[in-house]
C-alpha cells in the first residue's frame, strides 16, 4: 500500500493508497476492490462520463470527475473513495505495484473467471435496481 501512494503520490502515505484492506469483525483483513462489474453502476452514476469500461476494466478519469462522490455510493464494492487533496475520484487500477513490492509475497492479482464475472453482474445488478427505490 505505501507502494501505491509513493507511485501515484510520490509519498508513503497509506490514506493515499488507490488500494483499500479493511479488517472485519472477526479479524480477517478483506481488500475492497474493483470488480470492473459488466454493467458497472458506477459509470451510470457519473455526471461526467468521468467513468468508462475499457477492456473489461473500469477508468476513472480525473481530468473530467468532477468530484461530486456519486459513483461512491453506486459502488457495491465499496472500491471508490475522494482522493484528500484533488477531491477526484480514484480506486486501483490494477497496475500490480503492490503485488511487486509486498515483502511477503501475500498479494497477487486474480482476474475474474467468468462465473466470478457472472455473480458480480448479477449482485451489481441487484443493488443498482435496490437504489432506484431509495
Amino acid at each position: 500500500m505505501r507502494a501505491c501512494s509513493k507511485t501515484y503520490e510520490h509519498e508513503e502515505i497509506l490514506e493515499l493508497a488507490r488500494l483499500k484492506i479493511k479488517k472485519d469483525e472477526n479479524g480477517r483483513y478483506t481488500i475492497q476492490s474493483c470488480k470492473n462489474c459488466e454493467n458497472a453502476p458506477c459509470i451510470e452514476a457519473c455526471p461526467e462520463n468521468a467513468i468508462i469500461k475499457l477492456k473489461d476494466r473500469i477508468i476513472i478519469s480525473p481530468t473530467k470527475c468532477n468530484g461530486c462522490k456519486k459513483c461512491i455510493p453506486a459502488c457495491p464494492f465499496g472500491a471508490i473513495q475522494i482522493h484528500p487533496t484533488s477531491n477526484k475520484a480514484i480506486k486501483c487500477i490494477y497496475c500490480g505495484i503492490c503485488v511487486k513490492a509486498c515483502p511477503e509475497n501475500a498479494l497477487s492479482i486474480v482476474m475474474p473467471t467468468k462465473v466470478f464475472k457472472e455473480k458480480g453482474k448479477k449482485y451489481a445488478l441487484t443493488v443498482s435496481s435496490a437504489r432506484k427505490w431509495l
